[in-house]
């Protein structure tokens, strides 16, 4: 080959070779950006390819199993024990449990226990009368106690209390706070905007004292009870990563205060801000007391990451009803104030004039130690653990149905097998729900 034929072909080869290489680099950073935005996006990653039998499969069981697992909104509890077996069928893990070798016993106890928490937790409502008179201190309105010392006075005392049994009547609103969910931004905001009276001079905002006023017969009636919800997962994730800030908080000032260091669990061996630690909480999450080497329930703070059908259980143990809810926390300051004031039009001031101003975030929404991340790579890499937490958020898709993303295409795949469908079947017909 001539010499003046080789040099176009030599540069010709170049170009070619150049143009595959740097397709393969803007292929990769795409991807590298698409998985960024799918990790720390607002909303939870596709996992699994949503074919058209898979959807079909979905379509065809879910609406049986959403009728079995939360029927009108009231959520089966006596289920949850199931759905804890099954996440841990998911993880290759015993569906019953360890076995205490002291007393030859299964330890399905502490797993029904563990599990009936899950399900059934609802943390103290705030609720807003614009029909009651507040009671005064200074310029502000504020809520006195039933007891206690504040409440000294029989007469002041009896007062309160009338007010109180005629204040769940009509245009009382009932927020049910959900942790994890908006939940430090709405009830601040609810504080500073109904701390006012309304035009005639009344209206009073206050924290429901241990729900006790509200679990009279019919307490609830004409009560306009509403909540924010977000995605379940997604939620789980980040009720996840306040867990592990606020326990390392603990740790820490256990330390400087001389005290004892608190224990080490074994998740916590895995490092920070690793996708082992994250899979290694989940499965001592749905473990039995035995296995779970002693963890403190209450100093871990799990009712971040126990479901929000929970506030839906006690509402209907309650004789109530649900008005309605956000189904997204998206547009949160916008939408929050228009859909409070379009679904209880009782409320007598334009609260949905301005958006809200963002108050009361976390100082884990930073995710500094990097939990939150982790937890979206196992989510997104969608293994066991993945599957695992569809399981054990499957009462939210049911109860909330009005989620804008919908039940997420692996959980879809998960709810869909014969195994899934039918050990709830058969729990159903075990509990008689």
């Amino acid at each position: 080959m001539s010499r003046s034929i080789r040099a176009p072909l030599i540069v010709l080869l170049a170009a070619t070779v150049g143009f595959m290489i740097g397709s393969a680099c803007t292929l990769l950073l795409s991807n590298t950006f698409d998985l960024e935005r799918n990790v720390f996006g607002a909303s939870p990653p596709v996992l699994a390819a949503n074919n058209l039998k898979t959807a079909a499969d979905f379509d065809a069981v879910w609406p049986d199993l959403q009728s079995r697992l939360c029927p009108n909104m009231k959520p089966e509890a006596a289920l949850g024990e199931a759905l804890f077996r099954l996440a841990r069928s998911e993880l290759g893990m015993d569906t019953h449990g360890a076995y205490n070798t002291a007393s030859k016993t299964a330890t399905d106890n502490t797993l029904r226990a563990s599990a009936w928490d899950a399900y059934t937790f609802n943390p103290q409502p705030w609720s807003y009368s614009p029909n009651e008179t507040p009671v005064k201190k200074g310029l502000h309105s504020v809520s006195l106690p039933l007891h206690g010392p504040r409440a000294r006075n029989p007469q002041k005392k009896r007062r309160l209390n009338e007010a109180s049994d005629t204040s769940m009547g009509g245009g009382t609103i009932v927020c049910l706070r959900i942790y994890k969910a908006a939940n430090d931004q709405i009830r601040t905001w609810a504080r500073l905007e109904f701390a006012k009276p309304n035009k005639r001079g009344m209206g009073r905002y206050r924290d429901v004292d241990a729900m006790e006023r509200l679990q009279r017969k019919n307490a609830w009636k004409d009560a306009c009870v509403v909540t924010a919800v977000r995605d379940p997962i997604e939620r789980f994730m980040s009720g996840y990563n306040e867990i592990e800030i606020r326990w390392s908080r603990g740790i820490i000032r256990d330390q400087n205060q001389g005290g004892s260091i608190a224990p080490v669990y074994k998740y916590e061996r895995g490092g920070n801000g690793t996708k082992g630690r994250f899979e290694q909480f989940v499965a001592e999450y749905v473990s039995s007391d035995t296995e779970r080497e002693g963890w403190d329930w209450k100093s871990l703070e799990l009712e971040h990451i126990w479901s929000m059908s929970g506030v839906l259980y006690d509402l209907n143990q309650s004789g109530g009803h649900m008005a309605d809810y956000l189904p997204s926390l998206s547009n949160l300051t916008y939408d929050w104030p228009q859909f409070l004031q379009s679904t209880c039009p009782t409320i007598e001031q334009d609260i949905a004039r301005r958006p809200m101003a963002i108050r009361g975030q976390h100082g884990s929404s930073r995710d500094r130690h990097g939990y939150y991340a982790a937890a979206k790579l196992v989510w997104a890499g969608g293994g066991a653990t993945a599957r695992a937490l569809c399981v054990l958020n499957v009462m939210d898709y049911a109860c909330w149905g009005k989620l804008p993303a919908g039940v997420p295409p692996l959980c879809k795949e998960v709810y869909s097998r014969p195994r899934f469908t039918s050990a709830i079947f058969d729990a159903v017909s075990a509990n008689k729900v």
